[in-house]
């Protein structure tokens, strides 16, 4: 079995000036990257906003994306369209759709990033040519929006053409314990609130508030909540194509 464990959290932050184009400041961090992993990862990110703050406003081109908004409020604007967020809406961008996210409210704007390769980019990194195109890749395109705590699950295959499959928050029971396996996938997770601690293997990290966690290929994502305390997890599910490893 595979023992690893990428490990990230959100402490010391970089400062971003004009992220996107735009004036002001904004703090960013990386999570995880594609190193050592299979399927079609771009990165793993936290980013925020302070009040007033704004990402500007750019199109996907080669990648698709989820966001997940943590805390705060905040204004989301794509290409004909605009809609109010706060903690706990998942936003996902297919290839080719323009987003800009603007902080609204009186407190920080914090949210998490899941950035892949589209098919075609998928495929030009494995060497390969995707064939056709995309029925969702005719402008405008539109994002999608749900309350992941009111859905609990989303299928990010509804809306998306990239390897990201099932997304959900994990919520534990003090002591409570769940074992994901990752035969043909690969898992981000993402520390909502709570302790407890994952494990792959014999790879193990505690688990806190900011704390991501990512494991490879026919791993096994082991996670229990503290004796003491509950856990809640964010948790992205991405499929491993295996033409496109390299």
């Amino acid at each position: 079995m595979n023992s690893t464990l990428a490990i990230g959290d959100v402490r010391i932050p970089a400062q971003v000036f004009g992220v996107h184009g735009t004036m002001g400041v904004s703090y960013w961090k990386c999570l995880t990257r594609r190193l050592g992993l299979s399927a079609a990862w771009e990165a793993v990110e936290w980013a925020c906003l302070p009040p007033g703050g704004v990402s500007g406003e750019h199109v996907h081109t080669r990648t698709e994306e989820l966001y997940f908004i943590l805390a705060g409020t905040g204004r989301i604007t794509w290409e004909g369209g605009a809609q109010l967020v706060r903690s706990g809406d998942l936003i996902a961008t297919p290839l080719r759709a323009r987003h800009g996210l603007t902080n609204t409210g009186p407190d920080p704007l914090a949210w998490l990033v899941v950035e892949v390769s589209a098919p075609a980019q998928a495929a030009a990194l494995g060497g390969r040519v995707v064939e056709g195109e995309s029925m969702r890749r005719v402008a405008p395109v539109s994002l999608h929006i749900v309350n992941l705590r009111q859905v609990g699950r989303f299928d990010a295959r509804t809306v998306l053409d990239g390897p990201i499959r099932d997304v959900w928050l994990l919520q534990l029971l003090p002591g409570e314990r769940v074992e994901l396996p990752a035969d043909d996938v690969e898992y981000t997770a993402f520390t909502v609130g709570g302790r407890g601690t994952a494990a792959n293997g014999a790879a193990e990290v505690p688990l806190t508030t900011g704390v991501a966690v990512t494991i490879p290929r026919d791993g096994q994502l082991k996670v229990q909540a503290a004796d003491d305390d509950a856990l809640e997890l964010f948790i992205a599910c991405l499929a491993v194509d295996e033409e496109v490893i390299t």
